[in-house]
């Protein structure tokens, strides 16, 4: 630390003024305490004034309610003698009196709203036949009258001048009507009498919480009385309105609470359910709900109380400065049958409005905390110009530092804790100073594209390490300094921001500022008190294999065009997407590609199929994708489209041009390319992806196994078995009862030993139909899974044939875990389950259910690392199978793709470090084979491993003594 600090002690003289002041605030604020009296009986005074004025509103709210309840039972009769009760159901005649009696009511109350409403169909809950008068409180009065037609025919009131209502409807209806409509001011009072006759229908006259007619109407109250006819059965209600307004007008006039800043709440209550409506809305409305207000009024903290209502300071309302009081309303008479439903009032006010006397008194015991507090800052006052000033020079002198310098010196003050302090400070920044200097550094000599930077506090500049420098490509001031404004460093992070990748977390495009068209940083920061510090690193070479890896994964090697996931993926999200237009799905098939094959060998085959696909993608100028779905299987997704016929037409202008196309034969002959197709349309024949699927490929086999060389649009005839495969379809039950097929066996090498690991199987159909045409009947058919599971039961029974453990793994496809766990079902009924642990089953789907039957059972799996169901990384991967496979597209020219041999040791690396094993498919050359042997696959299969065989057989001898000379040579040591 240096020489020792000589100075008076800091520590005596705060203590000596800290306990004076201490001292002062605890008499005052005792002082203060006793003063005030006794707040109880100050509060108990306030909430009984609170409660006159609130029933003061009550009871202007019943007495309205009494009125219009007395005009409805006092006309109840008159309006049931307008109907007419000569049919089969009473109706009101459109020369009826029922429009003046309704006239008359409302001119001679306060109403605002009377209606008759009754039956007009069987079913209870269809639209009522009504004639409902409103008075006109729009504003704008028609000439001569001051009603209007808010539901009804018009000519129950023709000649009388009642215009029809800009919400008016010839009948009310009763589903869906409005958010907020409740039909039970008229199915209450009506299934109250039921099927009984009715003497006194007054008595059944029900109130309804507050509701509304329609969207646009205002919100009303309702009174209503059953209707009877002749033979005493309700048909209908007769009813008055007021309007909820009405409810706030009253009680607002009679109840004159304080300041008229408080809710007002009407509450109903059948025994079911509460139903809440609030008629005011206070400034602080936004703090209460149905839920805080009932809950408000449950509590058991309240200052008053009697046999029906309380004065309440619950927690639901306190700590929002508010209080509530409740009373009961009367709305029913004696012996009404609706009358023990609960009507009240709530009324919730702000504590000081209330409790205004109360609120004095805490004035006064502020004012004495005032005085307090006062004596308090002059006390920091003095303190703070004896003592902290100090400090305070202290804090200037560091703030003024340039954070440039390597070494600071600070003001001394004579307090010794200061100076000491003043100390450490310049001797931690010395210390920092030097370990950033090694930090930036140690970075350098790592030779990593990564730099880091410091925002601190609310200083101006930033620091930047001088590999962060040379990274971004920012260009250093005069001085060489490693500090940044901090407005050009934060617009530079907003304007990375705006550029961020699209799948990869924390990576941004700053190609922008480097001048390169792409350069991909990772920004990685945290906040520490005061300051900020992060990281960045160039991905840019990531993010090139990343893009590259989904290329390649979604995209077909030999047409360029999407693959069988890349267009899944992308049809589904189209479909998905235009799902209110018309789309359509082509299947196409080269026709007699084989034959092809046959006679002009598979590289020809290769351009035919390119060609096609070449003219095949003129469709994406028309709204659609292309993908080559296998071998010689197109498809085509147009989207987007307003009709069937403009889909017609694209799709036979695109492929009429495809078949114009013609390719020179190596024998000179001349030929164009012929393509089979089927064309379904969505939503008209199918609404997903998969059952388009169907339909296009039903409409394709059709057309090829007649004309071919066609489009076929779909018919929406689809039989269960197709027409054409009448051959095929006689055999579907012999395929699934005895397995008429046979099986190919394709070697798969183990790498270490140099030996046989086993065999991936293939079908051979035994039949005339192919095997792809026997799935697709199945898959029409539903018979998919059966097929399925008899295949693998099948694979099993070859096993138990060759003599049990024969020593070799049969790997083969499955569609999920669920399959797999069928077919064991059936192999058990067979008897060869326990061949199962020799299966090796490569799933298709993924993630999925069974996988815990799988692992009990001790049945091999093995999953395709590229397949649309893992991310590139192989970080996806939501189970542990036992084989990891890398197919052909990974494969192919590896010899001379570094990226590619990167993506294979990273996927290889990641596999053995599960305990997995890598198979590399499709090996069809040496240098494939010296490759993946050398990025560590642990299996070889494919042409140049051995060709399928329709029984057991060895690796040729030359592939077993490459295999030991590439396992004992230095540079391929596994």
């Amino acid at each position: 630390m240096g020489k020792s600090v000589k100075g008076r002690s800091m520590r005596s003289k705060i203590a000596n003024w800290m306990v004076f002041v201490v001292i002062m605030q605890g008499l005052l604020f005792l002082a203060a305490f006793f003063a005030i009296g006794a707040p109880d009986k100050v509060v108990m005074g306030e909430s009984r004034r609170f409660e006159k004025s609130v029933d003061a509103g009550k009871i202007r709210i019943e007495e309205l309610m009494l009125a219009a309840r007395t005009t409805a039972e006092d006309s109840l009769e008159k309006i049931a003698k307008s109907f007419d009760y000569s049919g089969a159901q009473p109706f009101l005649p459109e020369s009826g009196s029922a429009a003046d009696i309704m006239i008359s009511i409302l001119e001679k109350s306060d109403i605002s709203g009377v209606f008759v409403m009754y039956e007009s169909g069987s079913d209870a809950s269809s639209a009522k036949k009504c004639l409902y008068l409103r008075k006109d409180i729009s504003g704008v009065k028609s000439i001569g009258t001051a009603y209007e037609l808010l539901r009804g025919s018009p000519k129950l009131v023709e000649g009388r001048f009642v215009p029809k209502s800009p919400l008016w409807l010839e009948q009310q209806p009763f589903e869906n009507a409005c958010q907020d409509f409740r039909g039970d001011f008229y199915s209450r009072p009506v299934s109250a009498v039921g099927e009984n006759t009715v003497t006194n229908a007054a008595q059944f006259g029900y109130w309804s919480a507050p509701f509304k007619l329609s969207d646009e109407d205002y919100s009303i109250v309702t009174y209503t009385i059953p209707l009877a006819g002749k033979n005493g059965r309700t048909f209908g209600v007769f009813g008055i309105e007021l309007a909820a307004e009405a409810f706030e007008k009253n009680f607002v006039a009679y109840s004159r609470l304080p300041e008229n800043d408080y809710s007002v709440a009407l509450s109903v209550s059948d025994g079911g359910s509460d139903r809440l409506s609030f008629l005011t809305a206070a400034s602080f409305q936004d703090k209460l709900t149905a839920d805080n207000f009932y809950a408000g009024f449950s509590g058991s903290n309240y200052y008053h109380s009697s046999e029906t209502h309380k004065i309440i300071i619950d927690k639901h309302f306190f700590w929002n400065n508010l209080a509530g009081y409740k009373t009961n309303l009367e709305p029913y008479g004696i012996n009404a049958y609706f009358g023990d439903e609960s009507w009240s009032i709530y009324c919730v006010a702000r504590n000081t409005d209330i409790f205004s006397l109360y609120v004095q008194a805490a004035i006064n015991v502020i004012t004495a905390l005032g005085i307090t507090l006062a004596a308090g800052v002059a006390v920091a006052f003095i303190l703070g110009y004896a003592i902290v000033n100090p400090i305070a020079a202290l804090n200037k002198s560091l703030r003024e530092i340039n954070p440039e310098d390597q070494k600071i010196k600070l003001i001394r003050t004579n307090y010794r804790e200061i100076d000491e302090l003043s100390q450490s400070i310049e001797l931690l920044s010395s210390d920092v100073a030097n370990i950033s200097s090694r930090m930036s550094k140690i970075i350098s000599l790592v030779n990593l594209p990564l730099g880091a930077f410091e925002i601190k506090g609310d200083r101006k500049q930033v620091y930047l390490t001088d590999s962060l420098f040379e990274l971004l490509g920012i260009k250093r001031g005069e001085n060489s300094s490693n500090f940044v404004d901090i407005f050009f460093w934060k617009s530079f992070i907003d304007y990375a921001m705006q550029n961020k990748h699209p799948s990869m977390e924390d990576v941004y495009n700053i190609g922008f500022h480097s001048g390169a068209a792409e350069q991909w940083v990772r920004i990685k920061s945290y906040d520490e008190q005061h300051s900020t510090f992060g990281i960045v690193m160039d991905v840019t070479e990531q993010v090139s294999q990343m893009d590259k890896l989904e290329y390649e994964r979604d995209y077909d090697v030999l047409t360029k065009l999407l693959n069988r996931r890349g267009f899944k993926a992308r049809a589904i999200k189209l479909l998905e997407k235009y799902s209110d237009k018309v789309n359509a799905l082509m299947l196409l098939d080269l026709d007699n590609l084989k034959e092809f094959n046959d006679t002009y060998g598979h590289d020809w085959g290769d351009r035919y199929i390119k060609l096609a696909g070449e003219m095949l993608a003129a469709f994406e100028e028309h709204s659609a994708i292309v993908a080559r779905m296998s071998g010689d299987e197109f498809l085509v997704l147009l989207y987007g489209y307003q009709s069937k016929q403009d889909i017609i037409e694209a799709a036979g202008k695109v492929y009429a041009q495809v078949k114009e196309k013609s390719i020179v034969l190596p024998d000179q002959t001349i030929t164009h390319v012929q393509l089979s197709a089927g064309l379904a349309f969505c939503p008209y024949d199918a609404d997903n992806l998969k059952d388009l699927l169907k339909c296009a490929d039903y409409a394709m086999y059709e057309i090829k196994n007649t004309t071919k060389g066609e489009l076929k649009i779909y018919s929406g005839k689809e039989e269960k078995i197709p027409p054409y495969l009448p051959k095929a379809a006689e055999k579907r039950g012999s395929i699934l009862q005895r397995a008429e097929f046979s099986f190919m066996l394709e070697p798969i090498a183990e790498v270490a030993g140099c030996r046989l690991h086993g065999y991936r199987l293939s079908l051979r159909s035994n039949l005339t139909a192919s095997i792809d045409e026997i799935i697709s009947i199945a898959r029409q058919n539903g018979t998919f899974d059966a097929l399925e599971s008899t295949i693998h039961a099948s694979a099993a029974a070859f096993l138990a044939e060759q003599g049990g453990n024969a020593g070799y793994k049969l790997f083969l496809s499955a569609s999920s875990a669920n399959a797999v766990q069928k077919s064991f079902a059936l192999a058990k009924q067979q008897g060869t389950e326990k061949y199962f642990s020799s299966l090796v089953f490569e799933l298709i789907e993924l993630p999925g259910s069974g996988f815990e039957f799988l692992n009990e059972n001790n049945i091999a799996t093995a999953v395709n690392a590229f397949d649309e169901n893992f991310s590139s990384t192989l970080a996806g991967l939501a189970i542990q199978p036992q084989y990891i496979k890398i197919d052909l597209p990974l494969l192919r020219g590896i010899e001379s793709d570094e990226q590619k041999r990167q993506i294979f040791k990273n996927a290889a690396d990641f596999a053995h470090s599960g305990n997995m094993r890598v198979i590399a498919a499709g090996i069809e050359s040496f240098d494939e084979l010296q490759e993946a042997v050398r990025l560590g696959a642990d299996y070889l299969e494919g042409s140049l491993i051995g060709l399928p065989q329709s029984g057991p057989h060895a690796l040729s001898r030359q592939l077993v003594e490459l295999l030991q000379k590439l396992t004992d040579s230095a540079e391929y040591q596994i």
